[in-house]
């Protein structure tokens, strides 16, 4: 929880840093920036991140120096590809416009693979079980990246490409801690064989899961980017700063999941399975609401104090916006489960619904009413994602113990 807390603490800060400080047009372009190099890195989390946290402390529990070599190896074939694609990206928005994205994709074409080096050095740690040298680089990362917007902030330099270099250094620093820690470094033999097994099960698992996370990309980004072509740059920077006030319910979640799911993992042949799903889900759902009320009651005071004024008149919505980390608790348990059971299509199939939701009802709803239906369609994708998902963990999580289907099906 504590590392998770600290990195989410960072970008959080940044982000109302960011809010505070640059005009709207400037705020509105990084989000959706970031919402792009997202949604391109929903790719690495499933082929890369997630299968690790399943077959690390499992089938390749006695030899994760070497799984974890395999894997670095995928991350920066993937960490070029990706570099390159920003990189080409900058060079048409430079040839063919003037556009407040341009040096954005710049900053990301040089930041992203060292961002990704990041998130999955600290995933690594919980193989080991070692969330404590996650937690410490999470600290140097916050340390960091703080020092930095400060300083780039008195010479006057701090804006959203100079943010993403921020990133970058700091996820840099805290993943290569993390590395020569955890010895990935040291020199053993890789095999043919274990490498072609090792791709063999992450395709295996990723090819459902990449299709289920860009799918899961769609209710909570696309409303990001439609909000600039019928409300304009600031419409997104609105919606990202009355976003950012959930955000500190919706990271403790994910940290949860993270934790949660090596556990489940190891218990999913266990009858205590479903009764640790239900547990957390609770404590999920109680934690969520209270978040809700505290910012029902206050809000107004929360959102002057953080952005010196600003967004003030959208100060209304945060009541409807409170509900997202309740309906997103649910889905991230019942998410987690279903990893666990090693059952991936059928959160796939659950999120092609709601994806379908956002794509019609939530699309309509940005272009009536601008921000206000930017999250009401969120709101309701979330609904229909978590009804789904909580009605399918249901169905393997029998009074007699678990029923577990083999996903080949």
């Amino acid at each position: 929880m504590t590392d998770q807390g600290l990195v989410a603490t960072s970008n959080f800060i940044l982000n109302i840093l960011l809010a505070r400080w640059l005009i709207p047009t400037e705020y509105g372009a990084f989000a959706v920036a970031y919402t792009i190099f997202i949604f391109l890195t929903t790719f690495h989390t499933s082929m890369l991140n997630e299968p690790m946290l399943v077959f690390g402390p499992g089938k390749y529990r006695y030899r994760i120096s070497t799984y974890l070599r395999v894997i670095l190896m995928g991350h920066w074939i993937f960490g070029l590809i990706l570099c390159t694609l920003f990189f080409l990206t900058y060079l048409a928005l430079l040839h063919f416009t003037r556009s407040p994205l341009t040096n954005l994709f710049l900053g990301l074409s040089l930041a992203s693979p060292f961002i990704l080096f990041q998130w999955l050095m600290r995933r690594a740690c919980y193989i080991e079980l070692q969330p404590r040298l996650a937690a410490f680089a999470g600290f140097c990362y916050m340390a960091l990246t703080f020092i930095g917007a400060l300083s780039l902030r008195y010479f006057e330099s701090l804006g959203p490409t100079t943010t993403l270099f921020i990133m970058a250094i700091g996820s840099l620093f805290s993943g290569l801690l993390i590395f020569f820690k955890l010895e990935v470094h040291s020199n053993l033999e890789i095999n043919r064989e274990f490498i072609l097994n090792v791709l063999r099960d992450h395709w295996r698992y990723g090819r459902w899961a990449s299709g289920t996370s860009a799918l899961a990309w769609i209710p909570g980004n696309l409303f990001m980017l439609f909000l600039p072509v019928w409300w304009g740059l600031e419409a997104s920077a609105a919606y990202k700063a009355i976003l950012n006030l959930i955000l500190p319910m919706t990271n403790a979640t994910t940290a949860l999941v993270v934790i949660l799911l090596p556990v489940l993992v190891s218990k999913k042949e266990n009858p205590n399975f479903g009764r640790i799903v239900i547990n957390v889900s609770g404590l999920i759902v109680l934690a969520a609401t209270i978040y809700l009320l505290l910012l029902c009651v206050y809000g107004e005071t929360i959102v002057y104090f953080l952005y010196k004024g600003n967004y003030s008149e959208y100060v209304g919505l945060l009541w409807l916006t409170g509900l997202i980390p309740i309906m997103g608790g649910l889905i991230a348990i019942s998410w987690c489960a279903l990893q666990a059971l090693e059952v991936p299509n059928k959160i796939f199939l659950a999120h092609v619904t709601s994806s379908g939701v956002a794509l019609t009802i939530g699309l309509l709803f940005v272009h009536a009413w601008g921000v206000r239906g930017a999250i009401l369609g969120l709101l309701t994708a979330y609904i229909v994602t978590g009804t789904i998902l909580v009605k399918m963990l249901a169905h393997y999580i029998q009074p007699s113990g678990l029923k577990i289907d083999n996903f080949e099906k």
